[in-house]
């Protein structure tokens, strides 16, 4: 049987309830709870900036995507365009 160890700064009191804590899941998601869960009317509705989506016209949408990854496409040419100098200069560099 394992020693308890005793500490000198241990007082015995309770600083945080543990009790209701468990331990993580590794590899599965864990189910919510019954409370989580349910949809009450009491609770209130979720702001505009929640849901940005719902309040925002089809053509306003289409041009943030649009935007969106046109921004990603420009700094993923960069990046290649970059790389690709760096192969032109390892090749044209006179080989010692």
């Amino acid at each position: 049987m394992r020693k308890r160890r005793e500490y000198d700064d241990d007082d015995g009191r309770q600083i945080a309830d543990m009790s209701g804590v468990e331990r993580p899941h590794l590899f599965t998601v864990p189910k919510r709870k019954a409370a989580e869960t349910s949809d009450d009317a009491e609770s209130p509705a979720k702001p505009e900036w929640e849901n940005p989506a719902s309040s925002m016209p089809k053509d306003d949408r289409r041009a943030f995507i649009w935007g969106a990854l046109s921004a990603s496409l420009l700094i993923a040419l960069a990046f290649l365009a970059g790389l690709g100098l760096v192969i032109l200069l390892i090749t044209l560099l006179p080989k010692h």
